[in-house]
């Protein structure tokens, strides 16, 4: 083919556009064929997704062990500071029980000295008597 030098000027024109053109339209196509390639190489296999959930129902399922673990060991920790504190409650409990029932045998001795109208010094207080 040659050029026509007594051909219109717009000819020209086109025809450099519909090469732009067709020279754009390759690279578009090249890129679009490149991405489906890469698409299909890098695409799940139904073992690839098997393994994949297998493995995070593995991980979740250790993490939730690690948890219950946690906090079964905290909760044993708590019931010891509460056996303990109870134990001390009671303690303090049966100390002053014992304080009330010698402060009344006390005091029914100190009623009987003052009825009975005996002389100084009051008796001495039983055990288990805090004064």
């Amino acid at each position: 083919m040659t050029f026509d030098p007594d051909a219109p000027a717009w000819i020209n024109t086109l025809l450099i556009f519909v090469g732009v053109i067709l020279l754009s339209l390759g690279g578009v196509i090249t890129a679009a064929v490149g991405w489906w390639k890469a698409a299909q190489e890098n695409r799940a296999t139904p073992a690839m997704v098997e393994r994949a959930k297998a493995d995070t129902a593995k991980l979740i399922s250790d993490q939730q062990s690690q948890l219950i673990d946690q906090l079964q060991e905290e909760r044993r920790a708590y019931i010891e500071q509460l056996e303990k504190e109870r134990a001390e409650h009671n303690k303090r409990l049966d100390m002053m029980w014992d304080d009330k029932s010698a402060s009344r045998i006390y005091v029914g001795t100190l009623q009987n000295h003052i009825f009975q109208q005996l002389p100084p010094p009051p008796p001495d207080p039983p055990a288990g008597y805090i004064p």
